[in-house]
């Protein structure tokens, strides 16, 4: 009993309070005023050493301590009292119960983001202002759905931000972020124009970029200039961008 009173102790002053009661009174009565440390106890006696008036002494009455631990036990139920009433004080408040927020479950996206070429330049839109990221240049980029090969993924990045229908290529680089709980694969893939003059349809501009200025000179996101930079320095075969 006494531990719980002493473990709990700082959560409320009638937990201190009665943590105060049960120590001077119960030891007080039992001759262990102060508790049992101040008395030495757990210390051992030199052998040969006769028991005096300092010694921890312990009445043996059990009347008494009947007494005494059923005073203590009519103390813990008017601090049980007074927590009754704190509760019912709160309810009609309704007051609110901090909760422990959870962290968000970790979600895996993969991206695709066609790269179309022109001589020494590279297509390049500007996303929505209302969007997230607004105002940032990215080749054109779109989610993967489940059902997609990356090929497919990246004729629907064109098809559904500049309007374009194309013949999708090879594979060229992949580079991975992560944005809040969400951890992202970004693949970049080569394609040509089979018919068609770009469109702002899902995209607020669209420009012919030099691939050398793309990721210098025009604000992208890290992931978008790390493929970028990829690009510019040549990729004999596909591999991941760091």
């Amino acid at each position: 009993m006494y531990y719980f009173l002493h473990k709990y102790s700082c959560f409320s002053k009638p937990f201190q309070e009665t943590q105060s009661f049960c120590r001077i009174h119960f030891f007080g009565q039992c001759g262990l005023v102060g508790g049992p440390k101040a008395h030495g106890a757990g210390r051992k006696r030199p052998e040969g050493r006769a028991n005096d008036g300092s010694a921890f002494v312990v009445k043996r009455n059990q009347g008494v301590l009947a007494h005494h631990a059923a005073q203590v036990g009519t103390k813990l139920a008017q601090l049980l009292g007074r927590l009754d009433i704190f509760a019912e004080q709160a309810h009609r408040f309704n007051a609110v119960v901090p909760q422990v927020r959870r962290r968000a479950q970790t979600v895996r996206e993969e991206h695709v983001c066609a790269v179309l070429r022109e001589q020494d330049r590279v297509l390049m839109v500007r996303r929505p202002p209302e969007k997230l990221w607004g105002g940032l240049w990215e080749l054109p980029r779109a989610r993967r759905r489940s059902e997609e090969s990356l090929a497919e993924c990246a004729a629907r990045a064109m098809r559904e931000t500049v309007a374009l229908e194309v013949i999708p290529g090879a594979p060229l680089a992949v580079t991975r972020h992560v944005v809040t709980h969400h951890q992202i694969t970004l693949h970049a893939v080569a394609v040509d124009a089979a018919r068609g003059t770009p469109v702002a349809t899902g995209c607020d501009a669209w420009e012919w970029v030099p691939l050398a200025e793309a990721a210098e000179h025009r604000p992208v996101s890290a992931p978008q200039a790390r493929i970028l930079r990829a690009l510019t320095g040549g990729l004999a075969h596909p591999r991941e961008v760091n």
